[in-house]
């Protein structure tokens, strides 16, 4: 796995979090990850309209995006990403979300390639990271 891969995690789940830190740890992830709480954070964090207190910005290769948060859900996220870019990094899509509308909604953004349950196991999370580098 290479060691300069960045990751950002857009998830309001500070448990959730906690859980994908310490599976990264666990697999030797040697790359740089950030967590933002929502969609808005997430824009502010790539686009650097806003410094984040406490975290370190960088240009993130993969996200992993929370459908479903406050102030900004992952959908509305894309859309404003979209806006202010043309540098999409790979998304992966993370839910609880047994509605089938999220799921087709997901499927109609090729920025979206791929829709997963969460929180993102292990096995999961070293397939993405192979996958991408």
């Amino acid at each position: 796995m290479k060691e300069n891969v960045k990751l950002l995690i857009v998830e309001d789940d500070e448990a959730t979090n906690y859980i994908y830190a310490y599976t990264l740890r666990k697999i030797g992830f040697k790359g740089k990850f950030e967590t933002v709480e929502n969609g808005e954070q997430a824009i502010d964090f790539i686009l650097g309209t806003q410094d984040i207190p406490g975290k370190e910005r960088f240009k993130p290769d993969i996200i992993f995006l929370d459908i479903n948060m406050p102030r900004m859900n992952g959908f509305e996220f894309l859309e404003e990403l979209k806006k202010g870019t043309q540098d999409i990094p790979s998304i992966y899509m993370l839910t609880n979300s047994l509605n089938p509308e999220d799921r087709n909604l997901a499927d109609s953004h090729k920025e979206i390639k791929e829709f997963l349950g969460k929180p993102v196991n292990e096995d999961t999370l070293k397939r993405v990271l192979s996958e991408n580098f």
